[in-house]
């Protein structure tokens, strides 16, 4: 018969870090403010925030809120705009006047 022939080849596989998920802890899912209160300020609300594991420790972290639901129940007035989330985690947000109305909305963090 034929003889065998025997091919060797040599492959390099390379793995690398995925982009892992932040984290981060809320103070109180359930925030209450006064109607006309202005700016208002909640350091740590977001505690233990950290980019993952120290692969990720050199990127910069953002909050981004954004209206989960539809128009706020009652006068859309009540905040002046969105809340933002400071990187060191203070809630920051300005509630306007409702006229003497009450309502509600969701906010979630991206």
């Amino acid at each position: 018969g034929l003889p065998t022939v025997a091919v060797t080849n040599t492959a390099t596989i390379t793995v690398v870090a995925v982009n892992d998920a932040p984290s981060f802890l809320l103070a109180t899912p359930l925030l209450l403010v006064t109607q006309d209160g202005g700016a208002f300020a909640l350091p740590g609300f977001a505690s233990a925030v950290s980019a993952g594991p120290l692969d990720e420790q050199d990127q910069a972290l953002t909050f981004h809120v954004k209206r989960i639901s539809g128009p706020m129940e009652g006068e859309v007035a009540q905040l002046d705009a969105l809340p933002v989330v400071t990187p060191e985690g203070t809630l920051e947000l300005a509630v306007g006047s409702a006229l003497g109305s009450r309502g509600s909305g969701n906010t979630t963090r991206e």
